[in-house]
Parts: C-alpha cells; structure tokens; sequence
C-alpha cells in the first residue's frame, strides 16, 4: 500500500489542539494521497490563542528516527516546519546532505500567531 503513495518524512513540532505542526503536516498530506512520515521536532504547550513554551527533541532522537525510516523505505520528499533550536538545524542537516537528492520543502515555523517566538536568534541565522 505505502508503495503506491509518495511518502514525505515532516519535520515539524507538536501542536496540542492539532491546528498546526505535525498534525496539520499530517492531514495535509493524506488528504493530498501522500503517506506522512512524522518526525517531532519539538513539543509546545500552546492554545488557539499563543503558544506557552517549547521544549525542543533532542539532536540525537531526530536522527535516530529519521535515519531509521529512511533506512527502511523510500522517502520521496522532505517537508521542514518548526525546527525552533540551532541543534535541530544541525541534526535535519546532517540527514539532508546524506540524501540529496531527495526535493525538499522548507515551511519554516518561526512565531505563532500570538507572537510566541518558537525559533532561537542563531537557529533563524541558520
């Protein structure tokens, strides 16, 4: 079944009321008949109205989860949103220069719509 599908591996955070990040990426996806690949960046506390605060995944898990599906099954596309700290930039980088053939999509994620600042000032230099 997923061999039919083009698959997108997504880096993006977590929203918890499922308007944004991951689970968007997600249902964006499906809906486009594509298979998600979700890779959490980071998780934020966060409503409809601002975000709270964001805890970043470690370098070392983002990598570990990507390289294992990618080592595993085809990955057609890859779709960058929240990354939020200069350690995240550096793990998706070094999963992207090792698979550069693959398209990529950068949706970068720098603010919610309150204006909660998700990305660090060396991350967004990046």
């Amino acid at each position: 079944m997923l061999d039919s599908k083009p698959t997108v591996m997504c880096f993006s955070g977590l929203d918890p009321t499922g308007g944004a990040g991951i689970q968007a990426d997600i249902e964006t996806l499906f809906s486009l008949g594509c298979h998600a690949v979700p890779i959490v960046t980071a998780l934020t506390a966060q409503n409809t109205q601002n975000a709270l605060s964001i805890n970043s995944t470690s370098a070392a898990l983002i990598v570990q989860q990507a390289r294992a599906v990618l080592e595993d099954m085809p990955v057609h596309c890859f779709k960058i949103g929240l990354v939020g700290a200069m350690e995240t930039v550096e793990a998706i980088h070094s999963i992207l220069k090792d698979y550069e053939y693959i398209p990529v999509v950068l949706d970068p994620v720098v603010a919610a719509g309150g204006g909660y600042q998700f990305s660090d000032t060396e991350a967004l230099s990046a």
